[in-house]
C-alpha cells in the first residue's frame, strides 16, 4: 500500500466552512419566501446557505454541480423525509442525490425509508443529524458516497436500518450497509449506530478514519474492502477508540478483506467473529479439515463465497478490548488481540498455540 493515515496528524481541509457563505435562504412550512427546501435550492447560488426552520419536509432533493449549506433548525425539530425519484446521474431511484457539488447539512432527522441519499463524485459533511431508516432496506445503501475527494461525518445518529439478516456473498461484494463509502478520505468521528439489523459501515475504497464512534445493537459493525473476482480498490482504515456491541444471531464486529489498524476498541457480543480476517490460504486448510462437516462447511461457502474471490487482507493493532468468547467456528486469525486471553489463534475452530 502507498501513504498512510497519521494519527493525529490529520490535516483536513475542510471545504465547507460555517460562516463563510453567501446569501442565506430561509425555508419553513408557512409564513416564510419558500415552504419547499427543493424550491430554495434551486433559487440559490453557489455558496449560499439554505435555513430551513421547525416542521416536516416531504421531498425529493436534488443539488448538482453547487456548493451549498443546508442548515436545520435541529434535528428535533426539523425532519426531512425523502420521496423516491429517478435520478440523472445513471443510478436508479433515489430520494437526496448530490452530484458534483459541495454541501454540508446539519440539523436535521433524514428518513429514507428506502430513498437513500446519494452523494456522486461530491464532497460531504454532515454534523448533527439523525439518520433514520424507517425499518426499511434498500437494495444497496441508505446513505451512498460514490467518489469525491472528502466524506466527513461527525456527531450524528444512525439509527433503524432493515437490511435483512444474510450470509450472501454478493451482499458482501456490494457493500450492503446503511452507510456505504467510496472516496478518497471519509472521517467518522463520534457517531452513535444503533438498531441495526445489517451492516452499518462498509468502507469499500480509499482511506478512512473511524474514530471514538458507538454501535449499539448492530448485526454487523464495519466492512473494510469486499471480496470479489478482479481488481479491487486498495482501502486502508484505522479504528480508534470505538465501542461495537452485537445484535441479534451470527453478525461480526469487523470484517475486513483488506488492510486495517484497531486500536483501543471494545468490541462485544457478537455471535460471530469479533475481528475477521480474510486469509485465502488459511480458509483452504480449514476446509480440508471440516469438509466431512456438511453443516460447517456450507455455511463458510453461502459467508465467504470461492477462494479465488478472498484477497488476501493485513491487520494490525493493540489495546484493544475483547470481552466474547472465540466461536467454535470463527476462523481467529487475528493476533495478539482478538481473544480475551489475548493470544494468536491461527489454526481455527478454537484451535490455538
Amino acid at each position: 500500500m502507498g501513504s498512510r493515515i497519521v494519527v493525529g496528524g490529520l490535516g483536513l481541509v475542510l471545504l465547507v466552512g460555517l460562516g463563510s457563505w453567501g446569501q442565506s435562504f430561509l425555508v419553513c412550512p408557512q409564513g416564510c419566501l419558500y415552504s419547499s427546501i427543493q424550491e430554495a435550492i434551486n433559487d440559490a447560488f453557489p455558496g449560499d446557505t439554505i435555513t430551513v426552520g421547525p416542521g416536516t419536509y416531504k421531498e425529493h432533493l436534488e443539488i448538482q454541480e453547487k456548493d451549498l449549506q443546508l442548515v436545520g433548525a435541529g434535528a428535533g425539530q426539523v425532519t426531512l423525509e425523502l420521496v423516491a425519484a429517478s435520478a440523472r446521474v445513471g443510478r436508479g431511484y433515489v430520494g437526496f442525490l448530490i452530484a458534483n457539488s459541495i454541501v454540508a447539512i446539519k440539523g436535521f432527522t433524514v428518513v429514507t425509508k428506502g430513498a437513500p441519499l446519494w452523494a456522486q463524485n461530491a464532497d460531504v459533511q454532515v454534523r448533527e443529524n439523525v439518520f433514520r431508516g424507517g425499518g426499511l432496506g434498500f437494495d444497496d445503501c441508505l446513505v451512498c458516497i460514490e467518489g469525491g475527494l472528502e466524506f466527513v461525518a461527525e456527531d450524528n445518529r444512525w439509527e433503524d436500518y432493515g437490511g435483512s439478516w444474510t450470509i450472501n456473498p454478493d451482499l458482501l461484494r456490494a457493500g450492503y450497509a446503511l452507510l456505504r463509502l467510496r472516496s478518497d478520505l471519509a472521517v467518522l468521528r463520534r457517531n452513535t449506530f444503533t438498531r441495526l439489523a445489517g451492516l452499518a459501515v462498509a468502507v469499500l475504497s480509499g482511506q478512512a478514519i473511524l474514530e471514538e464512534n458507538r454501535f449499539e445493537q448492530v448485526w454487523r459493525g464495519v466492512q473494510v474492502g469486499r471480496p470479489g473476482q478482479g481488481r479491487n480498490p486498495e482501502v486502508y482504515a484505522q479504528l480508534l477508540r470505538n465501542r461495537l456491541q452485537g445484535w441479534k444471531d451470527m453478525g461480526d464486529g469487523v470484517l475486513i478483506f483488506d488492510e486495517a489498524y484497531l486500536e483501543g476498541n471494545s468490541i462485544s457480543g457478537f455471535a460471530g467473529c469479533a475481528v475477521w480476517q480474510s486469509q485465502p490460504d488459511f480458509e483452504r486448510q480449514i476446509r480440508r479439515i471440516i469438509v466431512t462437516d456438511v453443516i460447517k462447511y456450507f455455511l463458510m461457502e453461502a459467508l465467504y463465497g470461492k477462494l479465488e474471490e478472498l484477497p488476501q487482507a493485513t491487520v494490525t493493532g493493540k489495546n484493544n478490548s475483547i470481552s466474547q468468547s472465540c466461536g467454535d467456528w470463527c476462523r481467529q486469525t487475528y493476533t495478539q488481540v482478538l481473544c480475551p486471553d489475548q493470544r494468536f489463534y491461527p489454526q481455527g475452530f478454537g484451535g490455538g498455540r
